[in-house]
């Protein structure tokens, strides 16, 4: 009875309507006074930064509010006029050069975020005025040096959330819906937890709502400042060497301790840091094939002076984590096996699918019907007629870090024979008939039985093993068309 009463409470006072109609008449005061304040140019430098840091606590109430135990969320629409002037504020003013304070910057940005996180949100920076909408994909796009750039980059996915490769939603897919088949379900189920923690930045729950039109004004700003673009492809390629760099060194002093006799701890802080650096790794692998997909002329315009060196670059990226995530023996399948549960976001769906995203979008114009520079490939038969190696192609082939087993991972199982000079037995996926002497359910080597010849007994003939990844086991999050590509 008391639980009932402090409900109907909590429902008629703080969560009534007539207490979100003042937050609301509240939150169109502040954008009023904010836009006076800007108006005067020298007068909008004296403002309270109150004001700003208000901003994003205020609009998040305003449009999350909702009864949280019946997931009953108020209709939006007749809010359009106030999102709308937060929009055009918001968009405007991220790279205010008046704004100085770093807690107001954060604000704006944070703001911006939690328009992003609802269609209504998206839609009113779409009708904002065009120098507004030209201010915010320039802040966006200023590379990634010398600033904090990981909430720029999580705005400029929500703008991609949806079209990407596997990429439905921006939590990472949960792995017990195991597919189709029931016996793939058990490797998932010893991999991972159901419900994961995470650490990322911003919202993590918001739906996919993705933006064609300011993928559009990226594109085209990319396409128009070559020097600008340049600069930025480089930031954004640097920092992504730098993430997965740091994340596979953890992951490899990870590896070690877990080698290691003596009994240690693997401290809670470096799992932290490891966790932290795959998403960061993710994220940015995620707006790099935002950008080869919208902007293909990056790489395909052989009159830009770095076209050459942007695409090889790429593709040697791209390359580089698959090979080192995939192809076995390595530390990343190593730390998978061993189901930590601070490192529970870490998972092969989520690095796979962006690199596998970023290789489509280069070979997008390959694949199918004609290729480029003067290729000639027949789709749709059997037999491929290739007169001249593709550009694109001919970069992955010629990378010393390209293997084929790593496509062959991601769908599920490797048959391609692999040269393993360290004699370490290859974790994750396989081929039964060349695995044999593994164990299926604890993926150590089987060693056979010195008596078995005495004793009689024959040999057991182990089980086909766990299959430990396989795209194909996450319908919700990717399509059949995409496992077809």
């Amino acid at each position: 009875m008391e639980l009932a009463r402090k409900q109907a409470w909590y429902r008629s006072v703080a969560l009534g309507t007539h207490r979100r109609g003042l937050l609301c008449w509240l939150m169109g005061i502040i954008f009023e006074t904010l836009r006076r304040f800007s108006s005067e140019d020298v007068l909008f430098s004296f403002l309270p930064e109150t004001y700003v840091n208000v901003i994003p606590v205020l609009l998040d109430t305003i449009m999350d509010f909702s009864f949280h135990d019946t997931a009953v969320q108020h209709d939006l629409s007749e809010d359009d006029p106030l999102i709308e002037s937060a929009a055009e504020f918001l968009a405007h003013h991220l790279a205010d050069s008046r704004v100085i304070l770093a807690s107001c910057k954060d604000a704006l940005i944070q703001a911006l975020g939690s328009l992003t996180c609802h269609e209504a949100g998206i839609r009113a920076l779409e009708h904002a005025s065009q120098a507004s909408q030209q201010s915010l994909v320039r802040a966006l796009l200023r590379p990634y040096e010398n600033r904090a750039w990981g909430q720029s980059n999580w705005l400029l996915l929500r703008f991609w959330l949806g079209d990407g490769f596997g990429y439905r939603e921006s939590r990472a897919p949960c792995v017990w819906q195991a597919g189709r088949l029931p016996g793939r379900s058990l490797g998932l189920f010893r991999s991972r937890a159901k419900n994961g923690s995470h650490t990322g930045l911003l919202h993590l729950i918001a739906p996919a709502c993705p933006s064609r039109h300011f993928q559009r004004l990226i594109s085209e700003m990319l396409s128009k400042d070559e020097t600008f673009c340049t600069s930025f492809l480089n930031s954004v390629l640097s920092q992504l060497n730098w993430a997965f760099s740091e994340f596979i060194h953890i992951l490899q002093d990870i590896q070690n301790v877990s080698q290691r006799d003596e009994q240690q701890v693997i401290e809670t802080k470096q799992l932290k840091i490891c966790s932290m650096c795959f998403e960061l790794t993710v994220s940015l692998m995620r707006a790099l094939e935002m950008i080869v997909t919208i902007t293909p002329g990056l790489w395909l315009d052989t009159s830009r002076a770095n076209s050459e060196i942007i695409l090889g670059r790429i593709c040697q990226l791209a390359i580089q984590v698959l090979s080192r995530v995939t192809i076995p023996p390595g530390c990343f399948q190593h730390v998978m096996d061993l189901c930590l549960p601070d490192l529970s976001n870490v998972t092969h769906f989520a690095i796979i699918s962006a690199a596998i995203g970023i290789l489509l979008a280069l070979m997008k114009n390959e694949l199918g019907g004609g290729g480029a520079d003067g290729t000639a490939l027949v789709a749709g038969t059997s037999d491929i007629s290739v007169h001249k190696v593709p550009r694109v192609s001919k970069y992955l082939l010629t990378d010393t870090s390209f293997h084929i087993t790593s496509l062959e991972f991601a769908l599920g199982e490797i048959k391609t024979p692999i040269a393993n000079t360290s004699q370490e037995a290859p974790r994750g996926n396989f081929d039964p008939k060349m695995r044999a002497h593994i164990d299926p359910l604890t993926n150590e080597v089987r060693v056979p039985s010195p008596f078995r010849a005495i004793i009689g007994v024959k040999e057991i003939v182990p089980d086909p093993p766990i299959i430990k990844f396989n795209m194909a086991d996450y319908p919700s999050h990717v399509t059949q068309e995409e496992l077809d590509q």
